[in-house]
């Protein structure tokens, strides 16, 4: 079923991670020009926020988002198929998630499939690089690289079960 919230405008809404100063989500999704079913395109980190660094997020039926690049309308993807905790991440994060309020106001981004977090190292991202740079993957718990502040914020969720701390994000 076409989801019928495609063609309307959105607020182009940046992923900065909480943790590392001017450290944004890109993702590179050229060469994506339909469906893949192991993902396509490139998720990582860049210093400042550009085109590729922004998003919208795409109200679903069942209170969740899909978080779609500006840029490529592609969607934000986790891939986690192993669901134990790694210090350096598991899984992949490419182009196709819940969003849980963090005490400290900040976010982390769950996959709805999978239940693991959106994870993004930038202690090397420092300065600007035209291919992006740092890690993007996945993690069984929401620790220092699983935190964002999203901007600007989401004014409208729905909380997912009833629980006003968990909003779905579709990954």
């Amino acid at each position: 079923m076409a989801n019928p919230n495609i063609n309307q405008p959105f607020t182009a809404r940046t992923i900065r991670s909480a943790t590392y100063d001017n450290v944004y989500l890109r993702c590179d999704g050229r060469g994506v020009n339909g469906f893949m079913p192991f993902g396509g395109g490139v998720v990582n980190a860049q210093y400042g926020a550009g085109e590729y660094e922004k998003f919208n997020f795409i109200p679903q039926g069942d209170g969740s988002y899909a978080i779609q690049s500006s840029k490529f309308q592609t969607y934000l993807r986790i891939q986690s198929l192993i669901p134990v905790f790694s210090s350096n991440g598991i899984g992949t994060v490419n182009v196709q998630n819940s969003i849980i309020s963090q005490p400290d106001g900040s976010y982390a981004i769950q996959s709805k499939s999978f239940g693991t977090f959106l994870r993004l190292d930038g202690s090397q991202v420092t300065s600007f690089n035209a291919a992006g740079s740092g890690i993007a993957n996945a993690q069984t718990l929401v620790g220092f690289m699983e935190k964002f502040i999203i901007e600007p914020p989401l004014t409208h969720s729905t909380p997912v079960n009833n629980d006003p701390q968990f909003l779905s994000v579709l990954f």
